[in-house]
Parts: C-alpha cells; structure tokens; sequence
C-alpha cells in the first residue's frame, strides 16, 4: 500500500523480491543496492528473528530523476524475502501492504517444484492481504541461467507464468538482468500509481498521510521485528486455546539415539523438563546408572532444520509404519547437523576432595568409637 506523504510532497512504494530457497532473492538486493543510480539512498540493512538464519535484506532510495508523479517525488523500498526464510508471520509480514513482486526463480535443474511452491506460498500470502497475484505489479526473473544444469527459460516459467508477467533472464552475482528486473517492476508500479491519481481504477492504493518526520531505517526495521515476534505470540496463544493435543494424530516419528558416551550403562528415569527455544526443543533428564542407580542429569539440544521440500527423511514414518520401516542403514541418516549435549552432576556427586574428607572423618568416628567400647 503506497504512502502519500503531503508533508514532503512524496509517494512511497514497496517492493519485495520473493523466490524460492537460494533463487537469489538476497543477492538481487544486495547487488541492485551496489548498481543502482539514485538521488537519495538509505543504508543496506538485514534484519529478522535472532533465531533465523535466514534474513530480510531492505534498503530505501529516491531514484534519479524522470519518476515524479503530479509534482511528486517517488521514494522506493525494496525488500529481499530469500525462500530459506521458514516462518509464515515472518513472510506475511514483509510481503504485507507490497505494491509489486519480482518473484525469483531458479534455472537450476530438478528446483522446479520449489519454485511452484514458493509461487504457491506467495499467491495465499497477498490473497489473506486481499491482494490478487494476477492484478500485482510482478516480474518474473529466472536468475541462474549460467549454471551447467540451467534448464530453458521457457521450461523454467511454464508453469510459473498463468498470467502472462514480463520475464527477464539473470545472473544476479554479475549483475545480469537485475537491473531490467526492477525496471520492468518500478516501470509498472508507478504506472499504476498514476492511474490511481487519475481516479482511473487501479490495484496500487494510496494512503495519504501528513508527516513531517520520516520514518528512520531503524524505526521501519523495529516495526517489523515487532509486528512479528506479536504475530508469533498470537498464534502461540491461539493454539493453546483451541487445541486439543490429545486429539492431534500422530504424524510420523523420529528414533534418534541420544545417550553420549559417558552415560553408558545409564537409563533414562525422569524427565525434569522440555521446552521450544526458537527451533530448537531443549530436554532435561534424568539419567539413573543401572548397576549402582546412581542419577546424573543430561540436558540435550534437538535442532530443527526444516527442509524446503515435504519428503519425508530417512529417520521418518508414517504413524502406521512397523519397527523395521523406522531402521535406517545409516545412523547418520536420521541424525540432526548437530546434537548438543550438556551434562551436570547431580547433587550427590561430590568433588574428589570431598570424599577424601569425608573417609578421614569417618575413619576417626569410628576410631573414636571402638576406643570407647574398649575402655568400657
């Protein structure tokens, strides 16, 4: 939703690039940023949840000359929505209020499904913004297209391009095609913006605002950050309230050897804990040795790295599958990149020097005591 700022006579446009995981949405962004000819530009920034390892990318700029609109200075804000980014408030909330696309798409051979997908995820996202994909300003990039597997443009967009958006072949890393991409885009949207102006209909709306202060980076920035982690709390809370976890179905089933190599012998006799930190699910046991059933506590990190694919890993089934569906030829195959395991002795482990102590004051108790009884 372009802002019409009276205050400083301005029109404000957003302008996301959505692609699948590793299309180059980041990389559009951050090689447009170095290229492109402005009159005004704000700093490159990325930001997202600490616990993403994935990020936005966003900057903001005036363009040089030509862009005016009824006296009106045009001011862009591009964003980067790389397809690694796995949380939905986090997509929504960038993509909300967007005036146009570049949708990002991989010449690579066998990302044809993940490009379908991420179109998918793209057209539910602005339909719950009320936006249709076939009225949006977009541009279709195939970028990639130097890689020995780049499949044709025309097999690449096929199922891609329903409704006819101009298309435009890349490679973002040498700087091929970014620039035709946004100009092909930005072309558009303020085309549209006219026609609004006009009272023509149009699918670009304006907000007309009184402001005298702009908005710094940091601020927009901070709002994002806001609206998502509130968005995440929501639907926490949401969940909570309506579900009935006894209720859900099973959905498959993971067997992950978990005991280190110090704990061997050990079984597990009560777990003290289990939490989601981000996504990761921390667990807290304690462990019981079997022959002296001596308890130690193990605190143990499972890391989860959703994949941008749906198959199911080597290490998962469906809740209905036997025993021996579950066995992988490889322990590797149903392990996590990486387990962290935390150990800490239990109150009743002593400090070596503590039970050295210990045996001396014993000794001289019982010393003192037979002393007694043979005096008596």
């Amino acid at each position: 939703m372009a802002t019409l700022n009276f205050a400083h006579r301005e029109i404000t446009a957003k302008i996301v690039y959505f692609g699948a995981p590793s299309a180059g949405s980041s990389t559009n962004v951050r090689t447009l940023y170095e290229i492109l000819p402005v009159k005004e530009k704000g700093g490159l920034h990325q930001f997202g949840p600490d616990d993403e390892k994935e990020k936005t990318w966003y900057f903001e700029y005036v363009p040089v000359g030509g862009k005016n609109i009824k006296g009106m200075s045009l001011r862009f804000q591009v964003y980067a929505m790389p397809g690694g980014i796995i949380r939905a408030e986090h997509r929504k909330e960038i993509l909300r209020g967007t005036d146009a696309v570049v949708f990002v798409a991989d010449a690579r051979k066998e990302r044809e499904q993940n490009n379908i997908e991420s179109l998918l995820d793209l057209e539910g996202i602005l339909k719950e913004d009320s936006l249709e994909m076939a009225e949006i300003p977009m541009v279709i990039q195939v970028n990639r297209t130097d890689d020995v597997y780049a499949r044709d443009i025309e097999r690449v967009v096929y199922d891609l391009n329903p409704y006819g958006f101009p298309v435009i072949e890349a490679v973002a890393l040498d700087s091929k095609g970014v620039m035709e991409a946004h100009e092909q885009v930005t072309t558009v949207t303020v085309n549209r913006i006219r026609h609004n102006l006009a009272g023509k209909e149009a699918t670009i709306t304006l907000t007309a605002i009184h402001n005298p202060d702009r908005e710094s980076d940091q601020e927009i920035i901070t709002q994002h950050l806001d609206a998502i982690h509130q968005a995440q709390r929501e639907r926490v809370l949401e969940m909570a309230s309506k579900a009935t976890w006894s209720d859900l179905p099973p959905a498959g089933e993971i067997v992950l050897a978990f005991q280190p190599a110090d704990f061997t012998g050990t079984r597990p006799l009560q777990v003290i804990g289990a939490h989601v930190d981000g996504e990761d699910v921390m667990v807290d046991l304690i462990m019981e040795q079997e022959s002296t059933g001596k308890p130690r506590r193990l605190q143990i990190t499972l890391v989860n790295e959703p994949k941008s694919t749906s198959t199911l890993g080597m290490g998962s089934t469906t809740s209905g599958a036997t025993p021996v569906d579950r066995i992988s030829p490889s322990p590797l195959d149903t392990l996590p990149h990486r387990i962290e395991l935390t150990t800490h002795p239990s109150r009743s482990d002593f400090p070596p020097l503590w039970y050295g102590v210990a045996g001396l004051a014993s000794g001289i108790v019982i010393g003192v005591l037979i002393g007694v009884l043979s005096f008596l």
